[in-house]
């Protein structure tokens, strides 16, 4: 028998078996966590040019390259000239190339940006040479030089 405004056993069993249910089909299926976003290219950009190349502070040229799609977990970045200084992708990455003193034709300081498109966090290495991705070179024909969808940023003037 049941009191007046006093739930019965049995409605509260119910009820911790409803929670225990739900709680369980959440954490199942991920209703609870949010969707990670992704990192546009503009945010790489942003955070490039911004974070790490920092305009205002630059003593030298520089000319900034960033691909138009992520590089996919399982491809091989490395400097030209030095394969065994190969990084292969994890995870979903945007990779862009700091070209320090972009007018030495030979080795120079420059730098890779390897950016985990899930979390923004980022890696610098130093590097020689131009990347070379999977074999290919990147960005080092005139027209990728000219391709301002390509060249993210620049402080000289390349005709």
């Amino acid at each position: 028998m049941e009191e007046k405004g006093i739930p019965s056993k049995r409605g509260s069993i119910s009820f911790v078996i409803l929670f225990i249910f739900i709680f369980t089909i959440n954490m199942k299926f991920g209703f609870s966590q949010q969707e990670t976003e992704i990192l546009t290219r503009q945010e790489a950009i942003n955070l490039i040019v911004n974070e790490i190349v920092q305009p205002f502070t630059l003593d030298h040229h520089v000319m900034v390259f960033l691909g138009t799609e992520m590089i996919q977990p399982g491809r091989t970045i490395w400097p030209y000239f030095d394969e065994q200084d190969s990084q292969t992708i994890t995870k979903p990455t945007w990779f862009a190339w700091i070209n320090d003193y972009p007018d030495a034709y030979f080795a120079h300081d420059t730098r890779y940006i390897f950016i985990d498109a899930n979390t923004g966090e980022y890696e610098v290495r130093t590097a020689q040479w131009w990347p070379v991705l999977d074999g290919e070179s990147l960005w080092m024909t005139d027209e990728e030089w000219l391709d301002e969808l390509l060249v993210i940023y620049s402080n000289i003037n390349i005709e």
